[in-house]
C-alpha cells in the first residue's frame, strides 16, 4: 500500500500506456483500500496543495508547455502573450 501521506501525481511520460494504466489502478486500489480516517487526512493534504495545483499557475505551465508542442522549442516566450489563431480563409 502506498505511503499515507501520498497524494498520487500520475506522471504519463516516458511510460507506455500498459504502465500508465498500471499506474491508475494502483493509485486507485490504495485510495480505495485506506480507511476512513486516511482518505480525509489524504483530502485534507490534497486540500493545502491545491493552491500550487490551481489552474493560474498549472496554466502558465501548460502554455509553456503548448509553445514547446507547437514550435518544437524549449525556449517558450512569455506565456502571457497568448498566441492568436492564424485567421482561415474559404472561399
Amino acid at each position: 500500500m502506498a505511503d499515507e501521506k501520498d497524494n498520487p501525481i500520475l506522471n504519463p511520460l516516458r511510460r507506455s500506456p500498459e504502465e500508465s494504466a498500471s499506474q491508475v489502478v494502483n493509485a486507485l486500489w490504495d485510495f480505495v483500500t485506506k480507511n476512513r480516517r486516511q482518505r480525509i487526512n489524504q483530502r485534507n493534504r490534497a486540500e493545502l496543495l491545491s493552491d500550487v495545483l490551481d489552474w493560474r499557475r498549472l496554466g502558465v505551465e501548460y502554455q509553456k508547455a503548448r509553445w514547446v508542442a507547437i514550435d518544437g522549442v524549449d525556449d517558450a516566450p512569455n506565456p502571457k502573450l497568448e498566441r492568436v489563431a492564424e485567421p482561415v480563409i474559404t472561399t
